[in-house]
This record gives structure tokens, C-alpha cells and sequence, in this order.
């Protein structure tokens, strides 16, 4: 994919950061529950309730 223009990238990449932080888009790491707490710093309630380590729908 090729960025045309800075506005484009900005507003990609703000895009990204919004679903990585509403938990949408999960980075590359470990599955497992304690460590997917551990890496991604979330409250365990939080974590528990959003279930991070189920693969993107």
C-alpha cells in the first residue's frame, strides 16, 4: 500500500492507533491470558471483559 500524501498517513495512522487502543486490533503476542495482561497492561477486569487473546473477528 502506498501513502499518496502526509495528510493520508496521519489520518491512517491515527486510525490505527484508535483501534489498537479501543482493543480492536491486537498486536502479535503470546495468547496466553497472564501474559497477555502483562504486555498489553490492562486491569485483569478489563482484559477479562474485552477477552484480548480471542483472534480478530
Amino acid at each position: 500500500m502506498r501513502i499518496v500524501n502526509i495528510h493520508e498517513a496521519k489520518t491512517h495512522l491515527s486510525r490505527l492507533v484508535d483501534k489498537t487502543a479501543k482493543g480492536d486490533l491486537q498486536p502479535p503476542i503470546q495468547r496466553h491470558r497472564h501474559h497477555t495482561f502483562v504486555i498489553l497492561g490492562r486491569s485483569r477486569s478489563e482484559a477479562t471483559s474485552r477477552r484480548p487473546w480471542d483472534p480478530m473477528p
